[in-house]
């Protein structure tokens, strides 16, 4: 990822990915039960379980929704651009960055508001996720929009 893409993005924590959240990323997407089978892994490339694909999605845009700085409540997502890149694995270190893109001028009806982000994670040594959505969301009760 380069200075220009972070440049503007908001930061989450570095947090090192556990079994739970592999449990939550099959549960949320309802694929990835090969990759997090053990028995099956061992055959394959990397030797272990992994997160790949819309596991990763999910871990990330939970993080996402669930950062102070996340300007929305009551989230829809109308549209998702996704870009998978990179693998992870339980134990490794990752974090989220994100930035509000684009607010649709037809989103000042009541407190929805229509935005365009960007969604990336982020793995220590590369960019496992690229991704743009356009989001449907409550503005903040404390008038943080972000945009």
């Amino acid at each position: 990822m380069t200075e220009v893409e972070i440049e503007g993005s908001v930061l989450g924590q570095w947090r090192e990915l556990t079994e739970d959240d592999q449990l939550y990323c099959v549960l949320f997407s309802g694929e990835g039960e090969a990759h997090t089978n053990e028995e099956y892994c061992r055959r394959m490339p990397y030797k272990k379980r992994m997160f790949y694909g819309d596991a990763t999605l999910a871990l990330m845009f939970n993080d996402m929704l669930n950062h102070p700085s996340f300007p929305f409540t009551d989230v829809v997502v109308e549209t998702i651009d996704v870009k998978y890149t990179d693998r992870l694995f339980v134990g490794d270190r990752v974090r989220t960055a994100f930035r509000i893109e684009h607010q649709f001028p037809d989103s000042d009806v009541s407190d929805r508001r229509r935005v365009r982000v960007s969604l990336y994670g982020l793995g220590e040594d590369a960019v496992a996720m690229r991704s743009s959505l356009v989001l449907h969301g409550t503005a903040n009760q404390d008038g943080n929009q972000n945009v």
